[in-house]
């Protein structure tokens, strides 16, 4: 908790209830902040509907045109969304700006109140590893590149939940490392589950994996069902729930359940969410690109060992042999399945792993850590300012 009361005008550009708004993690970070006590006000939404119509009108265009123009990443938007800032500030003073992903927010606001930004990836990243941003024309990359230079030239404070990013935040944009500060994300969960409720005795019935991902081809959605069926193979007794999208497939193996989506506002889909995570013995992700990977924190709160690829942040959430494994993004689902069957066959071994994931969660992911270790940081800008 902070030592005095500072005002931290949180600035989105996004209504927190919508789950565009960074999938729920800018309204998680908000109400952190004030359960930790926190002086947090809304500095937002800016300039909500021609964001969210620039934003539909550029998927509509990377459909037809196989690229996405970024057309809310333009120097007239920063421009109309400093002023837009600048006249919420005069009315509704804050003493420091936090902006979560949200470059455009803070790229041309004027010197003088204090910034701190958080975000995942940098543009350079993503532009080269996430499909989505394959292919980009030059100048739309450098247009990009060079809006979100301003944004962390700008901000006092940078917070990157991964070495990964951060390094990225030095190496490609000069950012000062003394400006920097590497602290994980936590999951999104209004309510964790209790930690005794979790590491109790396993429900019994078959290994249950889980799949959970919007996008089954980035996610590697095959890998996970391959992996399903080599363990089926092997004589494991096992199911596989896939949340969050439908397979592109005309047929699925026996024992797998398909659930496209479940809304944790809706307090049925909410308790059915939870129950999935918290039966769960394995959460399979072979995601091909992930900046992060909030579910992984997630998994952690439920107990539940997590496999995924060594790509991107995964590495730094997941540790490996530890709380989960992390896998070589070329491998199939044979190597997925042999570090399960690696698990189980060793009396004892999936119960140790499952009270280290709940560990690192209870130690680590979660936003009452994350809370403790950056709300320090942003009462320092204000006395330093």
């Amino acid at each position: 908790m902070m030592n005095r009361k500072v005002r931290i005008g949180f600035a989105t550009d996004l209504s927190f209830d919508r789950r565009e708004a960074w999938s729920g993690t800018i309204a998680h970070l908000y109400h952190a902040m004030q359960s930790e006590g926190a002086d947090v006000v809304q500095a937002g939404p800016i300039l909500e509907t021609p964001t969210i119509a620039l934003n539909r009108a550029s998927k509509a265009f990377r459909r037809f045109a196989g690229f996405d123009p970024m057309l809310n990443r333009m120097p007239l938007m920063a421009e109309l969304k400093a002023r837009a800032m600048n006249r919420r500030l005069a009315s509704q003073p804050a003493d420091v700006i936090f902006a979560a992903a949200g470059s455009t927010l803070i790229a041309r606001i004027p010197p003088g109140v204090p910034i701190a930004y958080t975000s995942d990836v940098t543009m350079r990243l993503i532009s080269s590893y996430y499909p989505t941003y394959s292919g980009l024309p030059k100048s739309v990359e450098r247009r990009a590149i060079a809006l979100e230079a301003d944004a962390m030239m700008r901000s006092d404070l940078l917070i990157f939940p991964t070495g990964w990013a951060a390094r990225s935040a030095i190496e490609d944009y000069g950012i000062d490392p003394s400006r920097i500060m590497i602290q994980p994300y936590g999951a999104n969960l209004e309510d964790p589950p209790d930690r005794a409720s979790v590491l109790g005795p396993r429900v019994p019935g078959p290994l249950r994996l889980l799949f959970c991902g919007v996008d089954w081809v980035r996610k590697g959605g095959q890998i996970a069902l391959d992996c399903y069926e080599e363990l089926r193979a092997a004589g494991v007794d096992a199911t596989l729930c896939i949340l969050g999208c439908v397979p592109p497939l005309d047929r699925l193996p026996p024992g797998v359940e398909v659930i496209p989506f479940l809304d944790k506002h809706v307090p049925e889909q909410k308790a059915r969410f939870r129950q999935i995570f918290a039966e769960a013995d394995f959460l399979i992700l072979p995601t091909q690109a992930e900046c992060y990977g909030v579910v992984f924190c997630e998994a952690a709160a439920f107990a539940t060992v997590s496999l995924a690829t060594q790509t991107g942040g995964v590495p730094e959430v997941i540790r490996d042999q530890v709380t989960g494994f992390t896998i070589p993004v070329t491998e199939g689902g044979s190597a997925y399945a042999e570090r399960i069957l690696g698990v189980i066959e060793v009396p004892g071994r999936l119960e140790q792993m499952r009270v280290a994931a709940r560990d690192d969660f209870d130690n680590r992911l979660n936003w009452h850590v994350w809370c403790a270790a950056v709300l320090p940081r942003m009462e320092q800008l204000v006395e330093a300012a």
